[in-house]
């Protein structure tokens, strides 16, 4: 599984997207639909942004307020329960634990009438993740102003960044850096004053530098190729959509156009390409990309940090749900959970 971010503060976009990814794999790995898991990461962001070790209002520490990517209220609900098990209340797989617990045990969840489902059933729905996000703000979040339209929103938009088509959920592994490794990263993502035009803009990209060399250049994931030409003060560049994983790569600022053609099947770590310094550039160099849409490149709404998408993990291939030892201790912890609250712990 991919690492996580966690801390007490609000999360920006790259990052709760590499958390929902991490949420996402964890859960079907242990039954959930991606519609329930969908519905859920809807509520998480407006709750938590995601952030499993978010305090309410920021008062860290204080047990009597919300906690964690549910905010459970007070903390101690959560916190007391945590510890008693040995876990770090922190840690995102003891907070996807208690969610599970809180299903076998029969708490948290007062099934409504405006929406008959119990966590049981909502766990394993296939109803759109709009419609789960409010079962899921009535039947278990419950705050004062239930009309939040913006879960659903929010549901739909995890919903299809994560799972697409549900094809290419898991089997892609950890995506392969896009050029030789150890070379540096010269410019990050983010807001930055552009180095050629004197612009203070957002770079939703990161620069991997050539040292002065034309490095070859490497698909990070299995794709299909759907650009390959001149890009607007950007040299040449080539882009990738995913089928092992929801998004899409670009690789731009190429002396030349690659020499796979749109429409082919490329393979992670396949040479596509060669490092240059086409259009507005300061030196040889990759601006490598990732979208979550394929129109999403260049705005920063479109794209993820790609430093933190290249330490996800799609499973298959040393991540979440691919059989491994990290993968079946993982369900060791929750069947342990389960079964003991099945057996009557209460929080």
């Amino acid at each position: 599984m991919a690492s996580w971010i966690g801390s007490n503060k609000y999360l920006s976009t790259s990052e709760q997207t590499m958390n929902a990814q991490y949420i996402m794999n964890a859960m079907l790995a242990t039954g959930w639909s991606k519609e329930a898991v969908a519905g859920i990461l809807g509520n998480m962001q407006t709750e938590s942004t995601l952030n499993p070790g978010l305090w309410e209002s920021m008062q860290a520490g204080n047990m009597s307020v919300g906690y964690g990517l549910v905010q459970w209220t007070p903390a101690s609900k959560y916190i007391n329960w945590a510890q008693a098990q040995g876990l770090n209340y922190g840690d995102m797989d003891a907070q996807i634990a208690r969610i599970n617990y809180e299903i076998a045990s029969g708490i948290q969840w007062i099934t409504t009438s405006s929406y008959p489902i119990s966590f049981q059933q909502f766990k394993v729905s296939t109803e759109s993740p709009e419609y789960l996000a409010q079962v899921f703000i009535h039947n278990y979040e419950r705050p004062a102003n239930a009309n939040q339209p913006i879960r659903s929103t929010q549901a739909r938009h995890w919903y299809d960044t994560l799972s697409g088509d549900g094809s290419n959920v898991g089997g892609g592994g950890t995506p392969a850096f896009p050029t030789e490794a150890g070379l540096q990263i010269t410019d990050t993502y983010g807001w930055r004053t552009n180095p050629v035009t004197g612009e203070y803009k957002f770079h939703a990209a990161i620069d991997i530098g050539g040292g002065g060399s034309q490095h070859p250049l490497y698909a990070t994931q299995d794709g299909i190729v759907v650009f390959n030409g001149a890009v607007t003060n950007a040299g040449y560049g080539i882009r990738i959509q995913h089928t092992s994983d929801p998004y899409f790569s670009q690789y731009i600022h190429m002396n030349e156009p690659s020499p796979i053609p749109v429409g082919t099947a490329v393979t992670k770590e396949q040479e596509i390409g060669t490092m240059g310094n086409g259009g507005n550039s300061t030196g040889i160099h990759l601006d490598f990309a990732i979208a979550t849409r394929i129109d999403g490149f260049f705005t920063e709404e479109g794209t993820i940090d790609p430093q933190l998408y290249l330490a996800m993990s799609f499973g298959g291939g040393g991540g979440g749900g691919d059989g491994g030892e990290a993968d079946k201790k993982k369900k060791a912890i929750y069947h342990l959970l389960l079964s003991d609250a099945l057996n009557g712990w209460k929080y």
